[in-house]
């Protein structure tokens, strides 16, 4: 967003990492909206949850859910990092009233709940640090991924109710969407929040997408060690040093990926799942969760890893305009209902090529569409802004 930076000696190579991970991940994130995925199985839905009547190869859906493995929490550990070479780390910017003019401008889309969500965040961090509470409120804030949820909870109460949650609060925990009606709406229009209605906890609001706030704080307080490492794989000389250390990864976060099954679903926070019929509480749920969490972040700094040693080149113009094109992305859905695509190519191709050729399909059009429609959006904006001064201007001329 133009910010001013601190120049270190290491800023260019930093800024190489951050541009390659950030286009990256963006055009990921903008696949990942446009292919929603059923939990439970492998059917083809359009980019407005209709289903096609077809489904995903198992080869196809292995591929499509590793690659949105790790790649959220990698942008916000990103963030935080790049904070810190921000002129004022604790200071908000322009960028935080932009969010909030983008949240209310773009319709409150679902897609963009991380906009108000990012920017509360950064008002109670830079609030806690100015009055010398910094450390209490990341340890407080800390314990609504730990113990809060044993003694709240986060799904009774809300509208429509999803099938899985039962209709009536226990007596021995809070459940805020029932006991305050309106706190459902002050949280979807504040913070973005949603309640998953076909799988609640698998797509948890707090484990799934608030978790994005623990990845920003250990990149702003060790993302200089972690990027002093980064550096120096993206500066290696030798490609094939290079090209070791990204296969190493790849295979890592590709073991993770398999054999993790059993942690993921190991997460859980309702309130039930921390105690026992007797009243008694389980604190392996919240080591369970802990855990998760642990393979969250070590997945996402695999994906970081990854891009740093794979991409030789800086992707220094599609970083600069992948966040526009997210933003449009909202609302093309017919330039990217990517599944009705990939199923139109199988109707026309013989069964031999068309997996491969649907993948390579699906994964090539995210990126184009980042390319193409950020560089429209980089083009078209700045006249339209002199223009829009110009008509200010003229304007108050007039009234004057």
């Amino acid at each position: 967003l133009g910010q001013m930076r601190k120049f270190t000696r290491r800023a260019a190579a930093e800024d190489r990492v951050l541009d390659n991970v950030r286009a990256i991940l963006i055009g990921v994130i903008i696949q990942s909206h446009a292919i929603p995925l059923l939990h439970g199985g492998p059917g083809m839905l359009d980019v407005g949850w209709r289903q096609l009547g077809s489904s995903w190869g198992p080869v196809q859906l292995f591929v499509l859910r590793l690659i949105r493995g790790g790649g959220w929490s990698s942008l916000a550990l990103l963030n935080g990092f790049d904070d810190t070479r921000s002129m004022q780390p604790y200071a908000l910017t322009y960028r935080e009233p932009l969010f909030l003019v983008l949240w209310l401008a773009l319709g409150f889309h679902w897609s963009m709940w991380y906009l108000p969500a990012f920017v509360l965040m950064r008002a109670i961090f830079c609030a806690a640090h100015r009055i010398g509470l910094e450390w209490a409120h990341v340890l407080l804030a800390a314990q609504a991924w730990i113990f809060l949820p044993a003694f709240v909870d986060l799904y009774i109460g809300w509208v429509p109710r999803p099938s899985k949650i039962p209709a009536e609060c226990p007596s021995s925990v809070i459940c805020p969407w029932e006991m305050w009606p309106q706190a459902q709406k002050i949280a979807r229009y504040a913070l973005g929040w949603w309640v998953d209605s076909d799988d609640p906890v698998g797509n948890s609001m707090l484990g799934h997408g608030m978790i994005f706030i623990p990845c920003y704080w250990i990149g702003f307080y060790f993302g200089g060690s972690i990027f002093k490492v980064l550096t120096h794989i993206a500066d290696e000389p030798s490609v094939w040093r290079r090209m070791v250390v990204a296969a190493g990864v790849f295979a890592l976060y590709l073991a993770m990926h398999a054999s993790g099954r059993p942690v993921v679903q190991g997460y859980d926070d309702r309130p039930s799942s921390f105690w026992d019929p007797h009243g008694g509480f389980i604190y392996q749920q919240v080591l369970r969760n802990i855990a998760y969490f642990a393979m969250n972040l070590t997945m996402s700094l695999t994906y970081v890893v990854f891009i740093a040693a794979a991409v030789p080149i800086h992707l220094r113009y599609l970083a600069k305009v992948c966040f526009s094109s997210l933003i449009c992305s909202a609302f093309t859905p017919c330039l990217l209902d990517l599944p009705a695509m990939a199923l139109e190519i199988r109707k026309r191709l013989p069964a031999a090529v068309s997996p491969s050729a649907e993948l390579a399909w699906v994964f090539t059009v995210p990126f184009l569409y980042e390319l193409v429609v950020g560089a429209l959006f980089a083009a078209t904006l700045p006249p339209v802004a002199a223009a829009a001064s110009r008509l200010a201007g003229t304007v108050g001329s007039l009234r004057l």
